[in-house]
Formats: structure tokens, C-alpha cells, sequence
């Protein structure tokens, strides 16, 4: 595990080593985006494992841009406080700690948040709502919620933020050629589809400074046929690492469309299961990186620490993240380190199954997750009393 305990710099950030957990919706959160003591414990609980980074899961920039009824915000300083005790929950036991920021989007229920979800255009993505088609006036409006959510970050003492292109959430939205139709200047060719991507880390750059990270989370494949494929990732990656990017996050995603499984080379899945190959998306992440001069985090149905040393060894990737295995049992980067064998994930998705029905994450193999009545995941002293 030489390359894997390697500490790396991203940025003016130092990780003491190259495992990365990436941002996992857990439905841990209040339904007014807040933070609650058991969602400190349980992120402390992770860092505690050895992980040497950790991406805090999907965080909302506007109360429309909820993805699940539990999912935390962002888009006012009433979270700043929460947020950093968070983060020193993290920090204190070792790893850097990064926050993913998020507008749902078209996949934003008018059930979850009260209001016809917006979207780049009216394609609809969801069965209930047909999305509003965003006006060049909210589409700034946006931005600024995205650079006002990044200032919140830095003040709360996150290392960086991660911004989510993809999973055809908003900013997924905005760079597909599947969902972008504007014939206006967020629209069109690659350039003009990377714009609101490109703004928004312009306006942290100035805002902020250049010493905060940001990464982008990618789609390296789409399922649609006129969606994104590893070319046009290829495209974009270029065109962010110009923007400023610090790193990016290469994942998948796919629509259901009969027929359409055809046009993919990875599993059409974004949450690969027992039925699909492991390291699905290395290809994805080994494209992009061959592409543009940009640090990559190669993700997706990555097993064991042999497989991660591999993908490092290769040069497929700077950074592997692993998510479930995590869930399934914290300690994983200690015990594969160590040469032991860590409880394993069975990739079966009821976690995301859980949050599907919109309740809190369970998982099958780790019984000591919040609501347990367990004291394993009781948030650290630092947290503060209500």
C-alpha cells in the first residue's frame, strides 16, 4: 500500500493519504437542512477510520435545491456554526474534510421542497414535476448562491468544496448536451454549456482568493445517446481545468431509456450493485486525466486496497475514493493498511434504497449507523450544546 499511504497536496491542501470518502447522502440531517449531533458522530466515526480525506455529503445552496427531504444546506450563515463544528469533528481525527455542493435541480420534487423544481430547460427528470426552464436572471442568481455557499464553506474552516456536475443534478444539467437545449450563451457548443461551471469558480476565485480548493464532480459517460461520453468529458475537464479547478471527481450516470444501455462502457448505473464489475468507472477517470492536467478521484465499486493501489500504480488515477465499503465498516482504511480484512460492503443499495423512501441511511452489514441506540456514533465534546 505504498502509493495509498502516500500524503498528497491538492491544492494548499495536504492529505495525509490518497483514500477519499466521497460524499454519500445519509438523511442525517433535519428537514430544515440543519446538522444534528448524530450526523457529527457519524462523520467523526469515518475520519476516525484512517480515510484521509472526506467529501461531506450533497449540501443544498437554496432551500429548492433539496435532493431529499433530510438533505443538509447551506444557502444562509444560520449554518456556518453547525458547519464548523463539523469540520473540526473531522479535522480532529486526522482528515481533511471538503463539503460537495449541490442544486438538485429537475430532481428536486416539488414534494421534497413546496415548489416547481427549475432546471436548464423543461425536460422533465422526475415523474411529478415538469421543471420550470431557468431565466438568465436565475441562472445568476444561482451562481451567486453557489459562491455565497463556498464563502459559508471557508468561514466554517473546510479545506475546499466539491461542486456536483454530475448524476444530471443542475450543474449536471447545465453541461449535458442531453438536457442543455438554450440557444442562449449557457448553451450550445462545450464552452458555452461549461459557463455556469467556469462562473461559479470565477466568483469563488474572487471572493475567496486562490488558496481555497474546488473541486468539480464529472459525468465521464452518460446513458443517453446525445448525452455526455468520455470525448466531451474529455472536453469539459480541459475547459475546467482552465477555470481554475483543483481537481475533478470523474463518476457516471444514466436515465432510464429502454435500449439505450447500448451507448454506455461502463454499467449503466451511477450506483454500481453485486451484478456489475468492480472498478466500473476507472476507464472513465483514466480517459479524463490523460486529458487535461488536473489531479483526478477515480471512484466507483472500488473493493479493496489492492485494487486502489492498482489504480494509483497505473497512473488511472491521483485520488480513489471509496464510499460504501466505508459505511459498511469505518475502519476499512485502517484494516486494509494493516493487511486485514474489513467487513464487506455487499453493494446491494439498500442504503440508497433507504433514502429513496426518504428516511435516514441503514445499511445491511453495519448495524451501529444513527438510530440504532448505539453510542458509537454520539457526536465529539466540541459539539456545541443547545
Amino acid at each position: 500500500m505504498q502509493l495509498l499511504t502516500t500524503p498528497y497536496s491538492l491544492g494548499e491542501v495536504r492529505m495525509p493519504n490518497r483514500l477519499v470518502f466521497p460524499p454519500i447522502s445519509t438523511g442525517y440531517g433535519t428537514s430544515a437542512g440543519k446538522i444534528t449531533p448524530e450526523l457529527i458522530g457519524y462523520y467523526a466515526r469515518i475520519a476516525e477510520g484512517g480515510v484521509g480525506t472526506i467529501i461531506i455529503e450533497a449540501t443544498a445552496v437554496s432551500p429548492v435545491g433539496k435532493l431529499h427531504p433530510l438533505s443538509l444546506g447551506i444557502w444562509e450563515d444560520g449554518f456556518v456554526d453547525d458547519l464548523a463544528f463539523l469540520t473540526e469533528a473531522i479535522k480532529s481525527k486526522g482528515a481533511s474534510a471538503f463539503i460537495q455542493l449541490n442544486h438538485a435541480g429537475p430532481r428536486a420534487g416539488s414534494k421534497i421542497n413546496g415548489q416547481q423544481p427549475i432546471s436548464v430547460s423543461e425536460l422533465p427528470l422526475n415523474k411529478q414535476d415538469l421543471p420550470r426552464k431557468m431565466t438568465t436572471g436565475d441562472i445568476r442568481q444561482m451562481i451567486d448562491q453557489f459562491v455565497q455557499a463556498a464563502k459559508r464553506a471557508r468561514r466554517a474552516g473546510l479545506d475546499g468544496i466539491e461542486l456536483h456536475g454530475a448524476h444530471f443534478y443542475l450543474l449536471s444539467c447545465f453541461l449535458s448536451p442531453f438536457t442543455n437545449n438554450r440557444d442562449d450563451e449557457y448553451g450550445g457548443d462545450t464552452t458555452s454549456r461549461t459557463k455556469v461551471l467556469r462562473e461559479i469558480i470565477a466568483g469563488i476565485r474572487q471572493e475567496i482568493g486562490d488558496d481555497f480548493t474546488v473541486i468539480c464532480r464529472i459525468n465521464g459517460e452518460e446513458m443517453p445517446e446525445n448525452g455526455i461520453h468520455l470525448p466531451e468529458a474529455k472536453e469539459i475537464a480541459r475547459q475546467l481545468a482552465g477555470a481554475g479547478a483543483a481537481a475533478l471527481h470523474v463518476s457516471a450516470c444514466y436515465l432510464t431509456m429502454p435500449g439505450a444501455e447500448k451507448f454506455m462502457t461502463v454499467p449503466a448505473t451511477s450506483i454500481p450493485g453485486p451484478e456489475d464489475p468492480s472498478g466500473a468507472f476507472i476507464p472513465l477517470a483514466k480517459g479524463v486525466k490523460e486529458a487535461a492536467n488536473l489531479p483526478v478521484i477515480a471512484v466507483g465499486k472500488i473493493t479493496d486496497g489492492k485494487m486502489a493501489e492498482g489504480i494509483l500504480a497505473e497512473g488511472a488515477a491521483d485520488l480513489v475514493a471509496i464510499g460504501r465499503p466505508l459505511v459498511a465498516d469505518p475502519d476499512f482504511p485502517k484494516k486494509i493498511i494493516a493487511g486485514e480484512n474489513p467487513a464487506a460492503c455487499l453493494y446491494c443499495r439498500n442504503c440508497i434504497f433507504a433514502l429513496g423512501s426518504g428516511k435516514p441511511m441503514t445499511c445491511k452489514v453495519n448495524h451501529d449507523l444513527p438510530g440504532s441506540n448505539s453510542s458509537q456514533y454520539s457526536a465529539p465534546s466540541t459539539q456545541k450544546s443547545e
